[in-house]
């Protein structure tokens, strides 16, 4: 015969299926619905506040592909150039795969230019871009640099306007997110991103029409519409980066920041996101200042939101590659600028050894060993020199 059990171990028993059974069907469903985005790294902040309401992986540099261009276009936008009209060169005409078709000896509007770099990601235009307002492809990315940083984006690196595939190019969630922050306060990108489909035409050499359509699906997507969200931003995919998008979904009351890099599903990966965003309210009443940005762009995330995430900050160790020390400052300055023109960021330090003193060269803040390897590689051939990879942690 079964012994029967005390009251209170059944009244136990009714309260805990009670709370299991009336537990909040978003928190089950939240940790489901995250635990299926494919990304690398993503994150959601609210716009207002800077609050973060998910993040995984915020500071681990990943190539960002033709998320990129939101720089691109914050900088001809912000140009003051917009109605100058750039000469397309036979280098630009040939940049390959996504592209507008431009030919040599065109004469392109900024403007439109930028239309072509936001909807139809052409990196012909790109390049033309990069050209006109700033000499050349390196010349700009040194501009890009200079304004990632200014706005907060310190754990990035930029080679050139596009994404394409190159040694050094790479960027984090975190310092999309801020960057796309600053871009929506032009009411221009804004616009550009909010539109379908557009037409542009040479400034001068020819009468071609060029069609423009964004490849952003979830714009003006009849599902998400009819939740009252629109989203708008920039694709981006390489076969090294995988699907990835910066952007922003809003409805009439917030405004969601959402960038996601090394996608496997990026239309399901931003559809579960932007519904857990505008499931959880926000905690963060009052109205962010620059401030507010600058120091969450630079500061660690809590670390509860990172165990929300699901995984862990895999950026805790970054790579050095050391190309040697000199005697000469003059020498290792000279070792400086050429590892710069070839794209890397660089730096020089002055370290004592055995009463003397000697000029370090090292390129920087990689992400893992074998990014770090494969740079080492090509700077041994390019610079005729024997680097060695070290390993900090941060």
């Amino acid at each position: 015969m079964m012994r029967k059990r005390p009251d209170w171990m059944l009244a136990l028993a009714a309260l805990l299926v009670a709370l299991v059974v009336t537990a909040p069907a978003a928190q089950a469903g939240d940790v489901t619905l995250l635990g299926r985005v494919t990304a690398k790294a993503a994150i959601l902040v609210d716009n207002r506040s800077a609050e973060v309401l998910f993040s995984r992986n915020p500071d681990l540099q990943l190539p960002p592909a033709s998320t990129t261009k939101i720089l691109t276009a914050y900088i001809a936008l912000r140009s003051g150039r917009g109605h100058q009209a750039v000469p397309v060169s036979r280098y630009a005409s040939e940049i390959q795969p996504s592209k507008i078709g431009l030919r040599p000896g065109w004469l392109m509007n900024v403007e439109d230019l930028t239309y072509a770099v936001l909807l139809n990601s052409a990196n012909d235009a790109s390049v033309v871009l990069a050209e006109g307002l700033g000499g050349s492809v390196p010349g700009f990315a040194r501009i890009m640099n200079d304004n990632a940083r200014d706005l907060g984006a310190t754990h990035s690196w930029f080679v050139n306007p596009n994404g394409l595939p190159a040694e050094g190019h790479y960027s984090t969630v975190r310092d999309l997110t801020t960057i796309m922050h600053h871009a929506l306060r032009e009411p221009r990108f804004r616009s550009i991103l909010s539109t379908r489909e557009t037409v542009i035409q040479p400034y001068a050499g020819s009468r071609r029409l060029i069609a423009l359509r964004s490849h952003n699906r979830l714009l003006d997507n009849p599902d998400v519409r009819e939740l009252g969200i629109r989203v708008i931003g920039k694709t981006g995919w390489t076969r090294e980066a995988r699907r990835c998008f910066v952007g922003a979904a809003m409805d009439d009351e917030r405004e969601i920041l959402v960038s996601v890099l090394g996608s496997n599903d990026l239309w399901g990966d931003l559809r579960r996101l932007i519904d857990y965003a505008f499931d959880v309210p926000s905690r963060n009443r009052y109205l962010a200042t620059d401030d507010d940005w600058q120091r969450a762009s630079v500061a660690p995330f809590p670390k509860t939101v990172q165990r929300n995430a699901g995984e862990g900050d895999r950026s805790a160790v970054r790579y050095h590659v050391r190309l040697g020390s000199f005697r000469s400052r003059p020498t290792a300055d000279g070792m400086r600028r050429k590892v710069i023109r070839l794209g890397y960021p660089c730096k020089v330090e002055a370290v004592r050894a055995k009463r003397q003193t000697l000029y370090r060269v090292t390129v920087s803040n990689f992400a893992s060993r074998k990014a770090a390897h494969k740079a080492a590689q090509t700077l041994r051939r390019s610079c005729q020199v024997e680097p060695s990879i070290v390993a900090e942690r941060t």
